[in-house]
């Protein structure tokens, strides 16, 4: 891995061809269990964080922010790993500050996020004390003019399993039930985000919430879902498709089991699923279709009031270009044709 890295790190302009085989890199000493040490690792994490915050080639700095979270999530607490955390927080801050009139720092800017990203991710799941530090950091982005809706989408990075690092088959230091902890300390601090953002920055929040929320086990949605459901109901709104998508997914198992709370609002939902059901994008279409036929599971008195209008309504996506749109239409209007009547 050493004489493999100092080929890959040659020289500062080494071309993309070559410094994109730090992928190999990271797949050697990101694979290692943790009692056994990477040869020269604090020169080896000295050169991923220069390529990482220094290369235009997204794919480069991309795989060397992975490789550094990988090593920094295995590496053995104490004050040396506190050391080297000190030193990244330090590149980080000073890279992620804004420059009015500088034309170059868009880039430069968006590497130092992957790399606090990743950073992130590497300490949440150890339960590492900075990494509610480097959450916040990620938060305050939520508001910034050109990394707001990266810092969204990043939300799915923390919360989701990665495939080529940090993950069991690699060996990271994953601790239980982190999602729930992640949860816990930051969705309070999303929803009151939301509240006091701006109209512009508003949806940025909604997708970062919807990312989490999606990724909960469904007892720990069920438990919170009184104080959340309003945000829910409002996400539903936002012209975000992803956010859409991520919402429905969230709704779909509460309509199934948490029927109680979810009739207290069926006007609402009702209004907003048919809303969804025209939507531009094939997959948001399907999963409003697949949440009016949860909605049948609603109490019967509940729902029969808007049986008609939703049987109109659902009239037009039998006409979708897409099959599985129009299957998904069959099914739902099939069975609000269903209601009420016997054996129903």
């Amino acid at each position: 891995a050493v004489k493999f890295s100092s080929f890959v790190f040659q020289s500062p302009d080494s071309p993309w061809p070559q410094t994109q085989l730090i992928a190999l890199l990271q797949a050697a000493v990101c694979s290692l269990p943790k009692n056994i040490t990477v040869p020269q690792q604090e020169k080896l994490l000295v050169q991923l964080m220069e390529l990482a915050c220094t290369s235009d080639h997204r794919f480069t700095y991309t795989s060397a922010a992975k490789c550094i979270a990988g090593l920094i999530n295995k590496y053995p607490a104490g004050e040396q790993l506190d050391s080297v955390l000190q030193d990244v927080l330090k590149k980080i801050d000073s890279g992620l500050e804004r420059n009015a009139g500088d034309c170059t720092q868009a880039t430069s800017r968006t590497r130092v996020f992957t790399l606090l990203l990743w950073l992130t991710k590497a300490l949440v799941l150890r339960y590492h004390s900075l990494a509610a530090i480097l959450t916040d950091k990620l938060i305050q982005l939520l508001t910034d003019p050109d990394l707001g809706t990266d810092a969204a989408d990043g939300f799915s990075v923390l919360v989701s399993d990665s495939s080529d690092v940090l993950n069991k088959a690699t060996h990271a230091d994953i601790r239980i039930m982190y999602r729930q902890r992640f949860f816990t300390e930051n969705v309070p601090k999303l929803v009151q985000g939301f509240h006091s953002a701006s109209e512009d920055n508003k949806s940025n929040y909604l997708k970062a919430l919807s990312h989490v929320l999606n990724s909960l086990p469904k007892q720990v949605l069920m438990t919170e879902l009184p104080s959340l459901l309003t945000l829910l109901l409002e996400a539903l709104s936002c012209s975000d498709q992803v956010v859409q998508l991520s919402t429905l997914g969230c709704l779909h198992p509460l309509l199934l089991d948490a029927t109680q709370t979810m009739s207290l609002h069926v006007e609402t939902l009702v209004n907003k699923l048919l809303n969804l059901t025209s939507s531009p994008a094939m997959k948001v279409r399907i999963a409003s279709l697949q949440c009016m036929h949860a909605l049948t599971k609603l109490p019967p008195h509940v729902i029969l009031p808007h049986k008609s209008r939703v049987i109109q309504a659902l009239a037009k996506p039998l006409d979708d270009k897409k099959r599985l749109v129009r299957k998904e239409a069959v099914r739902a209007r099939g069975e609000w044709f269903l209601l009420g009547s016997p054996g129903s």
